[in-house]
């Protein structure tokens, strides 16, 4: 069964796909028990990891377990949008207190390790409980550093007009530290204690070249909005690990006028953490889970 894609249930709820490495890690480490019931293709159905050689060689004994549906008859039981529920006033603090880790360097690490963490906690996500965030301030230190200190560099053309160069230079250095965060935030999720294996596998030219077409699009006044939408959608689809993928459904439209909404209303100041905590949670609610197989489905009745 080697090369082959893993399911397993925690809680009544089945988490995958997962490679033949992962899943040995997971059950090395005691995040997935010997009695844990897996499934893979070629399986007529699940069975516990003590009692499948290529998992769990030891035969363990455990005690027996109730049958549950196979990841095909799951795959739609948990679709929907994802929810913000944070308020405010702890979004404007929370952020605030990302960028000013960021802007005295060395507490940088520590405040995106700390604002991810509490993000993730505050998302709600249908068929993930207790969700959270798991990396830690050291586990890429050196992008947030770098981060900072590329802020700081690529700003010298105010004060040294003739090194403008400086920052196109920097540009591309600068979307590939921000690629290293979204991977690594995307590696470091769990939902009740349980490691997810999800990943992000978007490319770093495509990603860097979406970088550059959104800038191109800003000169448009407005198209900025519709290749936003695409990006994100794109980004989406390189989100890998999960029996479920994740789409966005807002349009160009929708984003538009409530970003000339949102900057109209932080113009009046007073508004802006009523403002920004309505256009997030629109943002978020844009996002959601539908089943894979559903999908391919869907795909293949349409091109028939």
């Amino acid at each position: 069964m080697s090369q082959r894609s893993w399911f397993f249930v925690h809680d009544g709820q089945a988490s995958g796909p997962l490679s033949d490495l992962h899943i040995r890690t997971l059950l090395a480490s005691g995040s997935v028990t010997p009695a844990a019931l897996v499934w893979t293709e070629g399986m007529t159905d699940w069975g516990k990891a003590s009692e499948i050689p290529e998992l769990w060689p030891h035969g363990a004994v455990v005690p027996p377990i109730a049958t549950v549906a196979s990841p095909d008859q799951m795959t739609e039981a948990d679709d929907g949008a994802l929810t913000l529920v944070a308020g405010p006033w702890e979004m404007i603090g929370r952020g605030l207190l990302f960028l000013g880790g960021l802007v005295l360097v060395v507490p940088g690490p520590w405040a995106a390790a700390s604002y991810y963490r509490w993000l993730v906690s505050r998302l709600r996500v249908p068929g993930r409980p207790d969700l959270t965030f798991t990396g830690q301030p050291g586990d890429i230190w050196q992008v947030f550093v770098g981060l900072s200190l590329v802020g700081y560099a690529s700003g010298i053309d105010r004060q040294w007009p003739e090194y403008w160069w400086v920052q196109i230079v920097l540009f591309p250095l600068q979307i590939g530290l921000w690629w290293l965060v979204l991977r690594w935030a995307a590696s470091h999720l769990a939902s009740e204690g349980t490691p997810l294996p999800i990943a992000f596998e978007g490319r770093f030219p495509v990603f860097l070249g979406w970088y550059v077409a959104y800038y191109l699009s800003i000169l448009t006044i407005v198209g900025w909005a519709w290749v936003a939408n695409a990006w994100t959608r794109w980004n989406c689809r390189q989100i890998t690990g999960s029996r479920r993928r994740l789409v966005y459904q807002a349009t160009g439209m929708e984003m538009l006028w409530r970003s000339i909404v949102a900057a109209l209303g932080c113009l009046l100041v007073i508004p802006i953490p009523w403002v920004i905590i309505w256009y997030m949670r629109w943002y978020v609610s844009q996002f959601r889970l539908t089943s894979r197989v559903a999908a391919a489905d869907h795909g293949a009745g349409s091109g028939a």
